[in-house]
């Protein structure tokens, strides 16, 4: 398919419109079919540069990007701690309340990690507390530690140092 065309003054002008071609190539939402260990919804709250966030990346997503500022290092921060990671490995703080929005008390990040085998999304959570620089741990909101969740994790083939 030609998808410009040359006029007599050498003006490229479009024939026909890309947007309807690209849409139709992509799923629609509601029948995305998404595979074992894939994130299905991750949540912000009080997190770095979200107040609150939620999204759904979808299967298909394999790579973050945007302007500078825009917040995409702390979408991978906030899925590395959910899913158990330290922050020494982020290279941005050690302490785990630097992660909270400023002048928030706490924040939370909650990674949906789809399981085939459940036929549902489980929950990975972190919640962190500014003030005493602590944080805890859930896996479908039952307490866990740190450690738990990155073998947890590993179960979805999901490798956090």
């Amino acid at each position: 398919m030609n998808r410009i065309s040359e006029d007599k003054e050498n003006k490229i002008e479009p024939q026909d419109s890309f947007e309807e071609d690209y849409e139709s190539t992509i799923p629609p939402v509601v029948n995305r079919q998404l595979g074992h260990g894939c994130i299905d919804k991750i949540v912000f709250k009080n997190f770095l540069t979200y107040n609150y966030v939620e999204c759904r990346p979808g299967p298909y997503l394999n790579v973050i990007i945007g302007p500078n500022g825009t917040g995409k290092s702390s979408i991978i921060c906030g899925i590395c701690l959910a899913l158990g990671g330290s922050p020494k490995i982020l290279g941005r703080s050690d302490n785990i309340s630097d992660f909270v929005m400023h002048g928030k008390d706490e924040g939370s990040v909650e990674v949906f990690i789809w399981d085939t085998s459940r036929g549902r999304a489980v929950a990975f959570c972190i919640n962190i507390v500014s003030h005493k620089n602590s944080a805890t741990y859930t896996i479908d909101g039952r307490h866990k530690k740190q450690s738990e969740l990155k073998e947890e994790s590993g179960k979805y083939n999901i490798q956090v140092f």
